[in-house]
């Protein structure tokens, strides 16, 4: 299984001097959140992909500002392996519209995130200036990652059914409860039954994310039921495996991370390992 990754589809860059990042402060109480208080750039990330045979990457958005977005495209232009950018857009700002064909604009922008999980929930997304953003984003074929909760997949949901959208890839699988859920139960039945409904209507999804809250010790056996399910609706052509690089590190690493996922397509063929692990990534972004 020692083979070449084309891609990772899901990594950050932070550093803790700019002041924000709240995220990580608020939570140093939480289990190994202490590993990523710390600075996370370009050539310490070079020589993770490097050690485990990736070959290049795609950057994604933290924080909500426009300003992360700005230091993104700075940094995809000088790590030579970044891909591409999925910036931030306030989609709840009077200037969403046009902020949006702003970043369109820009060849380094692969595509926006709109982040639905935490606090400010999934309402905001059907508001008059969401929506102007929205048009904007088809009106560019721009594509958006959808950031929810499992909770908040209904909402997803009924936004694909309302209106017209780019294409548009569920992140972080909308976080199921992996080492929390008994797959025997209704939460696991339910996002199951979700991740079906959001691959009828088109959707990608981003197997990244899943585990970083599980700790170090989570096992193979716990992850391969939202595997199945996964590979179950989506199929190979329309998963993208991501590291989620480096808030992976409270839960094992890369390392452990990248070798549990390729222990699970070693089922699969050659063709669809590698989609799996770039193919899908490249298709979706444009790259």
């Amino acid at each position: 299984m020692d083979y070449e990754i084309e891609l990772d589809a899901h990594h950050h860059f932070w550093s803790l001097g700019r002041g924000d990042y709240q995220w990580i402060r608020q939570r140093l109480h939480l289990s190994n959140m202490m590993r990523l208080a710390r600075d996370f750039d370009i050539a310490e990330y070079r020589g993770v992909l490097a050690s485990h045979g990736v070959r290049r990457s795609l950057l994604v958005q933290t924080e909500r500002t426009a300003a992360e977005t700005d230091q993104m495209i700075a940094r995809a232009w000088a790590a030579d392996y970044v891909a591409g950018v999925v910036g931030w857009v306030d989609f709840c700002a009077d200037d969403a519209a046009s902020e949006v064909a702003r970043r369109a604009s820009d060849p380094t922008i692969k595509g926006l995130r709109l982040w639905l999980l935490g606090d400010q929930g999934a309402d905001w997304v059907f508001g008059d200036t969401a929506q102007r953003g929205l048009d904007s984003a088809v009106s560019h074929d721009l594509p958006l990652e959808l950031f929810p909760d499992a909770r908040q997949v209904d909402a997803v949901l009924r936004l694909l059914a309302e209106r017209p959208l780019p294409p548009v890839a569920i992140c972080h699988a909308a976080k199921p409860g992996v080492g929390v859920w008994d797959v025997r139960d209704a939460e696991f039945a339910r996002w199951r039954s979700d991740m079906k409904r959001l691959a009828n209507v088109g959707c990608f999804v981003k197997f990244s994310g899943v585990v970083t809250e599980c700790g170090d010790d989570w096992r193979l056996d716990e992850l391969r039921p939202y595997w199945d399910a996964l590979l179950a609706a989506f199929g190979p052509s329309r998963i993208m495996w991501g590291s989620d690089w480096p808030v992976i590190e409270r839960a094992g690493g890369f390392g452990k991370w990248l070798d549990a996922v390729r222990v699970l397509a070693s089922e699969l063929t050659a063709a669809d390992r590698r989609s799996i692990f770039g193919g899908a990534a490249q298709a979706f972004y444009r790259l």
